[in-house]
């Protein structure tokens, strides 16, 4: 019984860790979802997530990178964010590589 409420409990916490992440920033504009195995563009373009890694001593995605089967990469770290003509705030960072190359800077899942 105690192996089953552990395992339970390990099951909650790494669904909370893989949650949807919305992203995009403007100067281009630009949408993402990174999801728990690939990453989707607004134009519907899914790319397979190829490594996720949470960076040492942090939580929750708050600082992670992943990188896909394109070679896009796309680094998110935790912190207020406004971005471009968006007055809203946001909960992440975002520097998303493309896998030709562009660096775009923007900001993840808005705050309630």
């Amino acid at each position: 019984m105690k192996t089953l409420i552990i395992l339970a409990t390990m099951a909650l916490s790494v669904s909370a860790m893989a949650g949807d992440h919305q992203c995009g920033g403007s100067n281009p504009s630009w949408e993402l979802t990174i999801k728990a195995t690939s990453i989707v563009t607004k134009s519907g373009a899914t790319d397979s997530i190829t490594s996720r890694k949470q960076a040492i001593n942090t939580k929750n995605d708050s600082a992670l990178v992943v990188k896909t089967a394109s070679g896009a990469t796309a680094t998110l770290v935790g912190g207020e964010c406004t971005e471009g003509v968006w007055s809203d705030i946001y909960s992440k960072h975002i520097i998303y590589t493309t896998a030709d190359g562009q660096v775009l800077y923007g900001c993840c899942n808005l705050r309630d």
